[in-house]
């Protein structure tokens, strides 16, 4: 296996709320969430075809919808009422830092802007906790950018 595997509590998940000036914590996520690009793919076949294959041509990219599961507590609540509010047009900066490996003294992170909106989690067990979500609908890219070597 190349590098080290990588629990998800090692991993440092922060947003901005004025576009990656100031970075906090989330600090009451369960989960994380790094979006899919994916390309579409534009059918360019035309009549000249003389082996009755499909052509295609690259599309516009769109990244993946997700959600970042938290406990529902007051903070969580306010605070998604803030990143709701914010006016950026692209959204709430996020980024996933994941710890250096041997050779960095930085770890590699993912970073992307989001539009947010808190969803409450219905039904839940006697014996669990109160959850609630941020339902991210990403605008732009998802941008990687690797850790500063030793």
């Amino acid at each position: 296996m190349d590098g080290m595997v990588i629990g998800i509590d090692e991993v440092d998940f922060e947003y901005s709320l004025d576009s990656g000036t100031t970075w906090v914590v989330l600090e009451d996520a369960k989960s994380i969430f790094i979006p899919e690009t994916k390309t579409e793919w534009r059918d360019r076949t035309t009549t000249a075809v003389t082996d009755r294959h499909k052509r295609y041509g690259r599309g516009m990219k769109d990244t993946s919808e997700g959600a970042i599961n938290c406990f529902h507590t007051r903070r969580m609540v306010k605070l998604a009422a803030l990143m709701e509010a914010v006016t950026d047009p692209d959204g709430v900066s996020f980024r996933a830092t994941f710890p250096p490996e041997a050779d960095q003294s930085a770890g590699d992170a993912y970073t992307y802007k989001s539009h947010v909106e808190l969803a409450y989690s219905g039904a839940a067990e006697t014996d669990g906790d109160a959850m609630c979500s941020l339902n991210l609908r990403p605008s732009g890219p998802v941008t990687y950018t690797e850790g500063a070597a030793l």
